[in-house]
Protein backbone atom coordinates (compact mmCIF):
# COMPACT_ATOMS: atom_id res chain seq x y z
CA UNK A 1 0.00 0.00 0.00
CA UNK A 2 1.40 3.34 -0.98
CA UNK A 3 -0.31 6.77 -0.80
CA UNK A 4 1.12 10.34 -2.57
CA UNK A 5 1.43 13.35 -0.20
CA UNK A 6 2.05 16.56 -0.95
CA UNK A 7 1.86 19.84 1.59
CA UNK A 8 3.20 23.10 1.83
CA UNK A 9 4.41 24.31 4.82
CA UNK A 10 7.03 27.26 6.62
CA UNK A 11 9.64 25.93 7.99
CA UNK A 12 11.97 27.76 10.24
CA UNK A 13 15.49 27.46 11.40
CA UNK A 14 16.50 29.59 14.16
CA UNK A 15 20.30 30.04 15.34
CA UNK A 16 21.54 31.69 19.02
CA UNK A 17 24.94 32.52 19.55
CA UNK A 18 26.20 34.09 22.72
CA UNK A 19 29.28 35.39 24.18
CA UNK A 20 30.34 37.55 27.15
CA UNK A 21 29.12 41.14 25.63
CA UNK A 22 26.57 40.10 22.62
CA UNK A 23 24.60 37.77 20.93
CA UNK A 24 24.03 37.19 17.21
CA UNK A 25 20.71 35.37 16.43
CA UNK A 26 20.40 34.48 12.92
CA UNK A 27 16.19 33.03 11.82
CA UNK A 28 15.80 31.70 8.41
CA UNK A 29 12.37 31.29 6.29
CA UNK A 30 11.61 28.53 4.03
CA UNK A 31 8.27 27.85 2.78
CA UNK A 32 8.35 24.20 1.95
CA UNK A 33 6.93 22.09 -0.67
CA UNK A 34 7.38 18.10 -0.04
CA UNK A 35 6.84 15.35 -2.26
CA UNK A 36 6.63 12.28 -0.40
CA UNK A 37 5.79 8.45 -0.85
CA UNK A 38 4.40 6.40 2.29
CA UNK A 39 4.72 2.99 2.61
CA UNK A 40 2.43 0.66 5.04
CA UNK A 41 4.93 -1.43 7.32
CA UNK A 42 2.01 -2.66 9.71
CA UNK A 43 -1.70 -2.68 9.62
CA UNK A 44 -2.08 -3.05 13.59
CA UNK A 45 -4.04 -0.79 15.53
CA UNK A 46 -1.63 1.67 15.14
CA UNK A 47 -0.47 1.51 11.76
CA UNK A 48 2.77 2.42 11.17
CA UNK A 49 4.19 3.74 7.34
CA UNK A 50 7.63 4.25 6.07
CA UNK A 51 7.92 7.80 4.31
CA UNK A 52 10.43 8.88 1.66
CA UNK A 53 10.60 12.26 -0.75
CA UNK A 54 12.00 15.22 -1.24
CA UNK A 55 11.45 18.80 -0.43
CA UNK A 56 11.71 21.93 -2.52
CA UNK A 57 12.32 25.23 -0.08
CA UNK A 58 11.74 28.62 -1.39
CA UNK A 59 13.59 30.92 0.79
CA UNK A 60 11.16 33.46 2.94
CA UNK A 61 13.52 36.02 4.55
CA UNK A 62 16.70 35.52 6.46
CA UNK A 63 17.80 37.72 9.46
CA UNK A 64 20.87 38.31 11.38
CA UNK A 65 19.81 40.03 15.09
CA UNK A 66 22.99 41.10 17.26
CA UNK A 67 22.11 42.38 20.73
CA UNK A 68 25.20 44.04 22.76
CA UNK A 69 25.18 43.99 26.57
CA UNK A 70 23.26 47.32 26.72
CA UNK A 71 20.13 45.28 24.54
CA UNK A 72 20.48 47.93 21.53
CA UNK A 73 19.58 45.49 18.62
CA UNK A 74 20.96 45.61 15.22
CA UNK A 75 18.98 43.61 12.53
CA UNK A 76 20.92 42.95 9.72
CA UNK A 77 19.21 41.00 6.04
CA UNK A 78 21.01 38.03 5.95
CA UNK A 79 19.53 36.46 2.55
CA UNK A 80 22.49 36.61 0.55
CA UNK A 81 24.15 33.65 2.51
CA UNK A 82 21.49 31.51 1.74
CA UNK A 83 20.24 29.97 -1.91
CA UNK A 84 16.64 30.96 -2.90
CA UNK A 85 16.11 27.59 -3.44
CA UNK A 86 17.08 24.39 -2.11
CA UNK A 87 16.73 20.53 -2.08
CA UNK A 88 15.94 18.23 0.98
CA UNK A 89 15.93 14.29 0.99
CA UNK A 90 13.21 13.22 3.66
CA UNK A 91 12.41 9.89 5.29
CA UNK A 92 10.95 8.98 8.43
CA UNK A 93 8.21 6.61 10.22
CA UNK A 94 4.39 7.77 10.12
CA UNK A 95 1.87 5.84 13.24
CA UNK A 96 -1.94 6.58 12.98
CA UNK A 97 -4.52 5.26 15.13
CA UNK A 98 -7.94 5.89 14.37
CA UNK A 99 -9.86 8.15 16.59
CA UNK A 100 -13.42 8.01 15.59
CA UNK A 101 -15.56 7.06 12.09
CA UNK A 102 -13.17 8.64 9.65
CA UNK A 103 -10.85 10.83 12.25
CA UNK A 104 -7.03 9.79 12.79
CA UNK A 105 -3.82 11.00 14.84
CA UNK A 106 -0.27 10.79 13.23
CA UNK A 107 3.01 11.20 14.75
CA UNK A 108 5.46 11.33 12.54
CA UNK A 109 9.75 11.49 13.00
CA UNK A 110 11.60 12.56 9.96
CA UNK A 111 15.07 12.89 8.90
CA UNK A 112 15.46 15.69 6.30
CA UNK A 113 18.69 16.16 4.97
CA UNK A 114 19.32 19.69 3.15
CA UNK A 115 21.37 19.81 -0.39
CA UNK A 116 23.43 23.28 -0.58
CA UNK A 117 21.39 25.82 1.11
CA UNK A 118 23.97 28.38 1.26
CA UNK A 119 24.98 30.84 -1.38
CA UNK A 120 28.26 30.94 -0.58
CA UNK A 121 31.08 27.60 -1.28
CA UNK A 122 30.65 25.80 2.44
CA UNK A 123 30.98 22.06 3.90
CA UNK A 124 28.28 22.05 5.48
CA UNK A 125 25.15 20.94 5.08
CA UNK A 126 22.38 20.88 7.60
CA UNK A 127 19.75 18.61 8.46
CA UNK A 128 16.74 18.35 10.65
CA UNK A 129 14.98 15.91 13.00
CA UNK A 130 11.90 16.74 13.48
CA UNK A 131 8.60 14.85 15.23
CA UNK A 132 5.66 16.50 13.67
CA UNK A 133 1.77 15.41 15.24
CA UNK A 134 -1.88 16.20 13.49
CA UNK A 135 -4.91 15.14 12.84
CA UNK A 136 -6.56 13.57 9.25
CA UNK A 137 -10.09 13.19 7.69
CA UNK A 138 -10.25 10.78 5.53
CA UNK A 139 -13.03 11.17 2.95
Amino acid sequence: HTAYRRQRQMCIRDRTYTNNNSTIKQEVNYIEVPLEIKYALTQHKIKTYFVGGFSYLFLNDATKTSTDESNINLIIDNSDSFNQSTLSLNAGLSFQTKIYNNLYLNLEPMFKYHFEPYSVQNDFNPFVISITSGLEYKF
